[in-house]
């Protein structure tokens, strides 16, 4: 249904708010595992989902979001976005909310950093908006329609996890409500006329000590071909076969006892749970007893198909391979939904049957030649018809009309026949306004035919596999643009290399044997070519380190060093680069040692980088300064600069690879920053970042702090 507007206060939506039973409640996996989904996909800081309270958000799950609302998890109305969803009904996205009429006013813009904002809301079955799964960013964004497909997907998903626990809910409730009244219907007399009412479902009836049933009431006699006149005053193993009066007598046995006995059995095709209670008489004996037995055929049903889609969220995220996904959803339906499954993938136009599985591993290779007869977009079989619709076609009823109809061929419908089908139900796989693909599961022989609740849950299968589809295939993109920059980065250094190492010996060799008088402009040129060879060559090694952080191969070459030496030689190799910018480059370092067990030359380099970025941003008769001091347990190696600062928009991506804050800069390629970062992690350290426009900036490089002899330490 719809979502539609409804105020925030309205008592009917915040009773639903409240069934489901996630306000207040613990940080959950399922939800989290989406959030985390959202900031990955869109490339977003934060992802929320959000229930709107009467006078407060609460986040269920939150990725990004600053203290002290992560400790609190909740913030008032006057900080939340999500409340207009609730209000509207529609999705509320804002490409800058400083600009936005309504929305520059509210509290998250300062106090949560909220700039651009997606929310779309999260709604129940009937339409009731419960609040909003959202992504934010902290600087302004032109939300693309395919940020809104991914994250209505899996605003989806998460409505579908609250759905599951409204109905585990439910359930909780509607069984604590059945014991509290079976214990209330025991102290009275009359118990078996009150208890008929309360079961429509089942059967009540009162038995004596020779286990005869005396009175019998309740419609659920009939669901299994019982009447009252054919129960009253016969004895269970007149009354049942073997297998149900071996269930049943021990219970009333148990009961005439004085104990309360529950036991389970299967009748006439239906689950009953049958409870049999003690009844004193006016002496206080024992001398009836009370059975009531309640159909739970449906029950169970539910009970299972929610158990299905509580693992299916688990099995769909265990593995990124596409291969093993599809193998999971079709093992996942089998044998409690389905006898046989095939999923139909459409690539490049073009319909591939990916699986096809058979509950019996007798039928496998049976099975397995379905593989054969992949559906095509433009023919009449239903397949075709679920992919290009997007909607779910049943068949109830194969009979031969239905097998000819869907057949390819007089060899597919012998397969077909031999298979056993005797119901089918294809659901779609569907990802935003697209479909990948096909779910087809198959009943065979005397399995009953697919019903509704079958159809719903193989649909909600349908879109949790799609999600699951869907990010292997990015997996499985991202893997390949990998690969292929790992090629490429494997010419740039081994092709690149020796021409650029040409070139720079060649031009050395020119500046050695050009004249000193004369020949100024050639040797001009000659020093502007060698500048460009150590340039290329240095963004070859940068490029190689990136490969080499990102895989987790940076070699590492420990060994004691005071930190302060470190920062010295970083200074010395900085001194001529700063002299040619007019910068002033300076030393604040303590007279204590600061030993360290690191890399020599990695450290140096993230220092270099470090300075490097400091003197490139650093106007001329500026500075640059070096300092070196113990942190705690840790060393913290800081280089700063006066040079105009960052904007705080942009800090958050500093350290990001090939990432600049003006695209049209072209003193650098946005390695640097990365690669400091990931020396510093690889020395168990971090790196650090404090600055403002006009005020600066200030770079720490934070080191574990060694216990070492100053013998020991490295010249």
């Amino acid at each position: 249904m719809e979502p539609r507007p409804t105020p925030v206060g309205d008592p009917g939506r915040l009773d639903v708010l409240r069934e489901t039973g996630l306000l207040d409640s613990p940080a959950e996996e399922a939800f989290d595992r989406l959030t985390r989904l959202v900031t990955r996909l869109l490339g977003v800081p934060v992802a929320l989902v959000s229930l709107v309270d009467r006078d407060r958000q609460f986040f269920k799950s939150y990725v990004g979001l600053p203290e002290p609302w992560a400790t609190q998890r909740e913030s008032p109305l006057t900080h939340s976005f999500c409340q207009h969803t609730v209000l509207t009904g529609r999705e509320l996205v804002v490409d800058d909310a400083r600009e936005h009429p309504e929305l520059r006013a509210n509290m998250a813009v300062p106090d949560l950093g909220v700039i651009a904002y997606a929310g779309i809301p999260l709604t129940t079955r009937d339409g009731t908006v419960l609040g909003s799964f959202c992504a934010i960013d902290t600087k302004p964004r032109r939300w693309t329609e395919g940020d809104l497909a991914t994250l209505r997907d899996l605003a989806q998903s998460a409505a579908s996890e609250v759905e599951l626990r409204m109905r585990i809910a439910a359930q909780e409730r509607a069984e604590r409500e059945q014991r509290a009244a079976e214990v209330e219907l025991r102290r009275r007399d009359t118990l078996y006329r009150t208890l008929a009412r309360h079961f429509p479902n089942g059967a009540v009836v009162v038995f004596d000590r020779e286990l005869r049933y005396l009175i019998a009431d309740g419609l659920g006699l009939s669901a299994v071909g019982l009447t009252r006149e054919g129960l009253e005053g016969r004895t269970v193993q007149e009354l049942f076969p073997e297998s149900v009066a071996s269930v049943l007598a021990p219970l009333l046995r148990g009961a005439l006892a004085g104990e309360e006995r529950v036991g389970e059995l299967s009748f006439g095709g239906r689950l009953f749970v049958p409870r049999a209670v003690p009844i004193q008489g006016e002496s206080g004996n024992i001398e009836h007893g009370l059975l009531v037995t309640q159909d739970m055929t449906a029950e169970r049903l539910a009970e299972q198909r929610m158990q299905l889609l509580a693992e299916s969220g688990q099995l769909l995220s265990l593995s990124l391979d596409l291969n093993v996904t599809l193998r999971a959803v079709a093992r996942l339906v089998m044998p409690s939904l389905a006898q046989i499954a095939l999923i139909d993938l459409v690539e490049d136009g073009v319909i591939r049957r990916a699986t096809a599985v058979h509950a019996d591993p007798a039928q496998a290779a049976l099975v397995a030649r379905s593989l054969e007869y992949a559906p095509h977009l433009l023919d009449s079989g239903p397949q075709a018809e679920v992919i290009r619709t997007g909607r779910t076609v049943e068949r109830p009823v194969v009979d031969d009309a239905v097998i000819r109809s869907a057949g390819r061929g007089e060899e597919h419908v012998a397969l077909i026949r031999s298979l056993g089908v005797s119901s089918a139900v294809i659901v779609p796989l569907p990802s935003g306004d697209d479909v990948l693909g096909a779910l087809t599961l198959l009943r065979t022989g005397d399995h009953p035919a697919f019903d509704d609740g079958d159809r719903a849950l193989a649909e909600e299968l349908g879109r949790r596999a799609a999600l699951a589809v869907h990010n292997a295939r990015l997996y499985d993109s991202a893997r390949r643009a990998t690969r292929a920059r790992d090629q490429m980065l494997g010419v740039v250094s081994h092709d690149l290399r020796n021409p650029i190492h040409t070139i720079f010996m060649s031009s050395s060799f020119m500046q050695d044997i050009l004249p000193v008088e004369g020949s100024e402009p050639a040797r001009e040129q000659a020093r502007i070519i060698k500048r460009s060879a150590e340039r290329a060559n240095r963004l070859i090694g940068d490029l190689l380190d990136v490969t080499r952080i990102e895989s987790g191969t940076l070699s590492l070459f420990r060994r004691p060093h005071d930190a302060i030496e470190l920062c010295e030689e970083a200074f010395e190799a900085a001194r001529l680069a700063a002299a040619e910018r007019s910068i002033t480059l300076v030393r604040e370092l303590t007279d204590e040692p600061l030993p360290v067990v690191a890399d020599r030359d990695r450290v140096v380099q993230a220092l270099g980088n470090l300075i490097g970025n400091a003197l490139k941003f650093t106007p001329a008769d500026g500075r640059v300064t070096i300092a070196a001091a113990r942190d705690g347990n840790r060393v913290r190696l800081t280089v700063s600069d006066t040079g105009p600062g960052i904007p705080a928009a942009h800090l958050p991506r500093l350290f990001d690879q090939f990432w600049q804050g003006d695209s049209a800069d072209r003193r650098g390629v946005g390695l640097g920053l990365s690669i400091v970062r990931g020396i510093a992690l690889g020395h168990d350290g971090d790196v650090r970042v404090e600055s403002a426009p006009g005020a600066g900036s200030s770079f720490s490089l934070l080191l574990p702090m060694a216990t070492i002899p100053a013998a020991v330490i490295a010249d």
